[in-house]
């Protein structure tokens, strides 16, 4: 892959749902993420703590419909135009890509599979973000979040369209982690925690424990301790409303049943997560309905209870925790529940997990979008321990392959602050009266690579490129690199100026709290410091 051409990407994170498909951005000056909105491709749902409706949040519909003429629709867009139901609309795609789905679909006469249709869905989306921060002047850094449980292919097939899309730094998290982070549970390796996720159609209940070795980090932080699920969610309330509706407006029950209907009682449903009732068709818009029906939480809640809503919930819980248990996780062990999807923000359903679990350990503030939100504060470098999460190096030139090379300073695993140097090195001026010294910093990526422990020197051309004397191992050649420092360098001046091969400045690395990789450096000749914890460049 390239070199990177910016210091300060904006740092992304894309959680591709089942229903929808969320889009935040870490802001550094708030000091945490912000949903993104797509024009014409998004649109929003009320937030805010249980009660509140103090925010909205931008989401787009995981929807894609394929034109005849080749064109695309996307997420809100289907909406609008009434395609949900039209036979080149494809839904529930990660649903199908989660599951490996075989079946193939028919799209205007042509064969399509779900990781096809996903892969347009994405690189669609994928475009526009690239866009975006090119209009900034940046490059983007995507975190996509994967299923706990996902197999290997499927974050295999989201690598493959990031690459496709030009990505070239992304990584994976799993939601469960993702979700953890939002809502800022403490926890530590071995700690268990619970994430239910009752989204459109699906109730998922998953219990995880934190890795216990967290000084290797991966993609995957938390591994599965029991997981449960039922065909129970957003949907299926949104019918049991319409049924409610109907019934109450005489309506029979062979008549059809309209879109505005539909659409109407799935908003109230929205509208009673933050407010005691609504009136459904007050707008004009169920034609069925002769006046303005009036719909409140407490009867949405009794009809819950009628469908055994909250008894499903409880014992889908129950199974996870049964498979927990059988590995020694019992259910006082769990540290945090972690509510995502939408339905989660419906406040009976809280207050029936509240009741089981305690206030203190359920997190359930941002249901909608606290995966995005974990994953980009991820992307940001915020995670479970206190580690850095890749290898860094000083770029030099081997003048015996005629070839810039990596040699690694800091390693991925390397606690931070740092109680001692973490490199030291020794800078050699390459010509005489050389007065300019840089330090180039890269960050390397994951596909491999070898390191050694040798004691290194490096010297320093006249146009700034390092060059290393007695190498012994490097970075390999197909690792990715990316130039931390490139708008932000840092460069030694030496007065007097360096004579040819002298030995000229000693360079002492360390880490402090904020993940700064800070330089200090002696200058050999006069015996001053030139510099002390000097920030080189912010590591991940």
């Amino acid at each position: 892959m390239a070199d990177g051409k910016n210091a300060d990407p904006d740092r992304i994170a894309i959680d591709f749902g089942t229903s929808n498909t969320v889009i935040s951005a870490w802001n550094d000056d708030l000091g945490s993420a912000e949903t993104l909105d797509l024009p014409g491709w998004s649109k929003t749902f009320a937030a805010g703590k249980a009660g509140e409706r103090n925010e909205e949040i931008s989401v787009i519909p995981s929807l894609i419909h394929f034109t005849c003429s080749g064109r695309q629709w996307i997420g809100r867009q289907v909406e609008e135009q009434d395609l949900l139901d039209a036979p080149s609309t494809v839904r529930w795609m990660k649903h199908y890509l989660a599951g490996k789905s075989p079946v193939r679909l028919n799209i205007n006469g042509s064969s399509m599979s779900y990781f096809e249709a996903g892969e347009v869905f994405l690189r669609s989306i994928l475009a526009q973000l690239m866009e975006h921060c090119r209009s900034r002047g940046h490059e983007a850094e995507i975190v996509f979040t994967v299923p706990v449980e996902a197999s290997e292919q499927y974050g295999d097939w989201i690598g493959t369209v990031a690459e496709k899309a030009g990505i070239t730094r992304f990584r994976l998290i799993d939601e469960a982690s993702a979700a953890a982070l939002a809502y800022q549970v403490s926890l530590s390796p071995g700690d268990s925690f619970m994430i239910i996720d009752i989204g459109g159609g699906t109730t998922d209940v998953s219990v995880v424990a934190v890795d216990a070795d967290l000084s290797i980090p991966s993609k995957r932080r938390c591994r599965v301790l029991g997981k449960a699920g039922d065909d129970l969610g957003g949907i299926h309330i949104d019918r049991w409303v319409v049924q409610e509706i109907r019934k109450r407006a005489g309506i029979g029950r062979e008549a059809d049943v309209s879109r505005g209907l539909l659409r109407a009682c799935e908003k109230a449903k929205e509208i009673l997560s933050f407010e005691e009732s609504v009136h459904i068709g007050r707008d004009g818009s169920v034609g069925e309905l002769g006046e303005p029906l009036l719909f409140s939480r407490e009867e949405m809640e009794e009809l819950l209870d009628s469908h055994d809503f909250f008894s499903r919930i409880h014992s889908t819980i129950q199974r996870a925790m049964n498979a927990a248990i059988s590995r020694g996780y019992t259910e006082d062990r769990i540290r945090a529940v972690v509510m995502v999807g939408g339905c989660s923000a419906i406040p009976s359903i809280q207050s029936t997990l509240r009741r089981r679990f305690g206030n203190s350990r359920v997190f359930v503030d941002r249901p909608i979008d606290a995966v995005a939100r974990g994953a980009a504060a991820f992307a940001a470098g915020i995670g479970f321990s206190d580690h850095i999460q890749h290898d860094y190096a000083i770029k030099f030139w081997n003048s015996d392959r005629l070839s810039h090379e990596f040699r690694t300073i800091v390693k991925k695993g390397t606690p931070y602050p740092s109680t001692g140097p973490v490199a030291t090195l020794r800078i050699r001026g390459t010509y005489e009266g050389q007065r300019q010294f840089g330090i180039p910093i890269y960050e390397i990526g994951e596909n491999g690579g070898r390191r050694g422990e040798d004691d290194l020197e490096i010297v320093a051309d006249s146009s700034g490129s390092m060059r290393l004397i007695a190498v012994q191992t490097h970075i390999d050649e197909g690792r990715a690199r990316f130039w931390m420092n490139e708008n932000n360098p840092t460069f030694l001046v030496a007065d007097p100026p360096a004579a040819l091969n002298e030995a000229r400045f000693e360079l002492t690395f360390g880490i402090d709290g904020n993940r700064r990789l800070l330089v200090t450096s002696r200058d050999m000749k006069t015996g001053g410091m030139v510099t002390r914890d000097h920030p080189v460049a912010r590591l991940i």
